[in-house]
């Protein structure tokens, strides 16, 4: 998500781009494009980089525009891809499964008794 320096205003043409590199050096640099999404007033820039193994890894984010170019570096372990939002109910359901069957064995006892 980007939001303005206090005072200003985010350059209408900036564009986003991520840079990414195994620390090994085993692959050139990729570099991915980004797009912008509204949220609700909030600007989001996504984009999707392809990493092949989990390892240590070298991403640049670099940004352009009208006003002037930035670029920050940072080192990244990447975790495999999940659900997203579902996984906590996806690896929720066995839980919920067994406070189920508890529940029917606990009402089917109370059903027996005298």
């Amino acid at each position: 998500m980007v939001d303005p320096v206090p005072g200003c205003s985010i350059p209408k043409d900036l564009k986003i781009d991520i840079a990414v590199q195994p620390v090994s050096r085993r692959l050139p640099e990729a570099i991915y494009r980004s797009w912008v999404e509204d949220q609700r007033g909030q600007l989001e820039y996504k984009s999707e980089a392809q990493f092949d193994q989990q390892e240590l890894w070298n991403v640049r984010l670099i940004l352009t525009s009208s006003s002037g170019n930035g670029e920050i570096q940072s080192r990244v372990t990447p975790t495999p891809a999940g659900f997203g939002r579902w996984d906590l109910l996806f690896f929720a359901l066995p839980f919920f499964g067994i406070g189920f069957i508890w529940f029917k064995a606990i009402t089917k006892r109370r059903r027996q008794k005298p």
